[in-house]
């Protein structure tokens, strides 16, 4: 091998029995919390590998402030094929007739696991202040995780109004079957579901936490809020529910930047870079 690159912390800490003549050793990191470890977390990152990749500022920000020095970092954004989300024909209305959304109904989507981080119950809050009916909004939570129970238990006032579809490997015919896409995470590395929903055109609320603001400018490709708040994620969904100008220029602006910045083939030439150890 040329290169061995390390993709979770388990595998990181492999790095010191690694080392051999000509071998470079790479590790990345996705989580935008500081990882915990002290002097040896350190040590992986500083001196048991050549290089360090982070999936945004946020998490190299939070190495950072650990204690990995700052120049061994390179950031390299997570990206896609942007290509893959285009709208399948017919999905919107058969997704919608599955889900038993009316046309009319303004469809909130939410993908990703049901794990307290992403946030869902903060969205669950807004949703009971805004009373749904009076905006025609309905949700849909597209995901599996140890959080379903409770979440389907906040849920229940809202009846109807929300609908927990499990998990879905079609996500192109998810996006297209929303109006618009919420990500109320309370920690976010970057976000590969907000690129996913910008690839579809779709326009996004997302918290301002981690990678999200590297992903979604606000008020140019989506809107953000900060991470916990109910009341301002109501206001954000309001103001899209009503506005429907605002929804089609935020996801227009939102799919020509997953292709400017995004896309699998940046990331691919951003991580050979740093296993040629180019600066």
């Amino acid at each position: 091998a040329e290169v061995v690159h390390f993709h979770t912390a388990r595998a990181h800490a492999l790095a010191p029995l690694c080392r051999r003549p000509g071998v470079r050793l790479v590790a990345t990191r996705r989580m935008d919390y500081v990882p915990a470890g002290g002097p040896y977390v350190r040590f992986l990152y500083n001196r048991a590998v050549d290089a360090v990749v982070a999936i945004s500022e946020g998490v190299r920000d939070a190495l950072v402030r650990v204690g990995v020095r700052r120049e061994r970092i390179r950031v390299v954004p997570s990206g896609i094929d942007p290509g893959a989300y285009a709208t399948p024909p017919g999905a919107r209305e058969a997704l919608r007739a599955e889900w038993e959304v009316s046309e009319e109904a303004l469809l909130v989507l939410v993908l990703g696991a049901l794990e307290r981080r992403k946030g869902h119950a903060v969205l669950l809050e807004a949703a009971r202040r805004l009373a749904p009916a009076a905006l025609g909004l309905r949700y849909v939570f597209c995901g599996e995780g140890s959080e379903a129970s409770a979440l389907r238990e906040a849920a229940a006032p809202l009846g109807a109004a929300v609908r927990f579809a499990g998990f879905r490997s079609d996500v192109a015919a998810c996006l297209a079957a929303a109006d618009l896409v919420v990500l109320p995470s309370l920690r976010e590395g970057l976000g590969v579901a907000a690129l996913e929903a910008m690839a579809a055109g779709r326009p996004l609320v997302a918290s301002r936490v981690g990678g999200l603001p590297e992903v979604v400018l606000h008020e140019a490709t989506g809107l953000l809020v900060p991470p916990g708040d109910p009341g301002a994620l109501g206001t954000a969904l309001a103001r899209l529910a009503v506005d429907g100008a605002l929804r089609a220029r935020l996801g227009a602006a939102g799919r020509v930047r997953v292709h400017a910045r995004f896309t699998s083939a940046q990331m691919a030439e951003g991580t050979l870079a740093c296993y040629r150890g180019e600066p």
